[in-house]
């Protein structure tokens, strides 16, 4: 092969690339634009949300101030979780709820204060607005959880009055010692606690994973998302666009051979995604991503290997799309639908592949891609080593090899006909 040849197509190819703005915005901008999305919103901490609750207080008891006085220790990094604002029927507080004036109303009913004193079961009433079902289910989980750690502390001190009752009824009949009281006690508190989970992250040789971590995580990911998209695009026009542009036959009479315009058709697609990654890792370090490259570590350029390997794969995916396609124009359409629909359903970019359904899952976890573009966070992000991911390494290369050599072969028919 002419390599003078090949990385002249490469670089005219990458020159062309950049005078279109649109792509100029698909390979500069938008990955910027998921960046900042990245570091602000989807992996930023969340700030705490005031809910406010509507109350309406039918039993007129110091139930009501009881929980009143809960509502308002309830903070999360000392600002209120919760905004009371009673009112003096349920009808009223319905209504203030249909036009979002509150987010949750909570009646209590008549008997609260006497039922819950007595020892006896008793209930309250709460409503959200279905008209909004994510901001339902999430307020449902708020105000639930909120009244579950209420009636614990209940159970706590109704267990506090029996077992005081109770110690105090055998040290007088039997007699206690020291140790005996001490397990009465702590069969007691059982009652109120008979399992105690704890839950600890273990992260490998002392990682950190903390948001410049998961930022890191992002970062890599929006490299792949572009390799997704440029990859397909450009594999799937590699010969439309020529054709178009009235330089394919030009090309083909040159000493240039289609093996040699193919070849420097993808150089030229891992240098428009290298160029996409400058403004992305140079933003995302500037936000705080933890991006662990080292120049003189294997790990890291294997991680640099990796994203080209999933390039490689899109990019053969995109050649063999090619043969549906008649035009740049249609061959672009069906390069973006299918990119978009892998971006979200793939693992590639979002959610991780281990939040999709089962059947995408199951998909996830075998795609060559997905693979590499793990391979390459866990390396980047996590610090892990390729030692760790070894076990992937076959599937990667293998099915890259595949989907790649494919896209070539569909390429060399197309050539043969427009030749013929």
């Amino acid at each position: 092969m002419n390599i003078r040849a090949i990385l002249s197509i490469a670089w005219s190819d990458t020159l062309h690339l950049l005078r279109i703005r649109s792509v100029v915005f698909w390979i500069i901008v938008f990955p910027i634009i998921l960046v900042l999305l990245s570091a602000f919103i989807w992996f930023n901490p969340s700030p705490t949300t005031t809910y406010s609750v509507g109350i309406v207080d039918l039993d007129k008891g110091n139930g009501t101030q009881w929980l009143l006085q809960a509502f308002s220790y309830a903070k999360v990094d000392n600002k209120s979780l919760f905004k009371i604002i009673e009112y003096n029927n349920t009808s009223q507080a319905l209504n203030s709820l249909l036009e979002d004036k509150v987010d949750i109303v909570l009646v209590v009913p008549e008997g609260f204060t006497s039922n819950l004193t007595r020892g006896f079961p008793t209930r309250l009433e709460a409503y959200v607005s279905a008209k909004n079902p994510t901001k339902s289910m999430i307020v449902k989980s708020v105000i639930s959880g909120f009244i579950n750690e209420f009636s614990k502390h209940v159970i706590e001190k109704k267990v506090e009055v029996m077992m005081h009752y109770a110690l105090s009824y055998i040290n007088a009949t039997m007699g206690l010692n020291e140790t005996v009281s001490k397990y009465i006690r702590l069969w007691f508190k059982s009652i109120v606690n008979p399992v105690n989970l704890t839950v600890e992250e273990v992260s490998p040789k002392e990682r950190r994973i903390d948001r410049s971590a998961l930022l890191a995580w992002a970062v890599v990911g929006i490299i792949a998302v572009e390799s997704l998209f440029v990859g397909l695009i450009r594999g799937a026009t590699v010969i439309t666009e020529e054709r178009e542009r009235q330089t394919l036959y030009r090309l083909l009479a040159s000493p240039i051979s289609g093996w040699e315009l193919l070849v420097g058709k993808t150089i030229g697609v891992l240098v428009a995604v290298g160029i996409s990654a400058i403004p992305s890792v140079s933003l995302g370090v500037l936000l705080g991503a933890r991006i662990l490259f080292n120049p003189l570590s294997i790990d890291s350029w294997i991680a640099v290997a990796m994203i080209i390997i999933a390039t490689l794969f899109f990019t053969g995916l995109g050649l063999i799309i090619s043969m549906f396609a008649k035009s740049e124009a249609g061959a672009t359409a069906l390069a973006n639908a299918l990119a978009f629909t892998l971006m979200f359903t793939s693992g590639v970019w979002w959610p991780p592949k281990e939040w999709l359904p089962e059947p995408l899952k199951t998909i996830a976890y075998h795609n060559p891609a997905t693979l590499a573009v793990d391979a390459a966070r866990n390396i980047l992000a996590y610090g892990m080593s390729i030692g760790e991911l070894s076990q992937y390494i076959p599937l990667i290369g293998l099915g890259t090899i595949i989907v790649y050599a494919t896209g070539a072969i569909v390429y060399k028919k197309l050539m043969s006909k427009l030749i013929e």
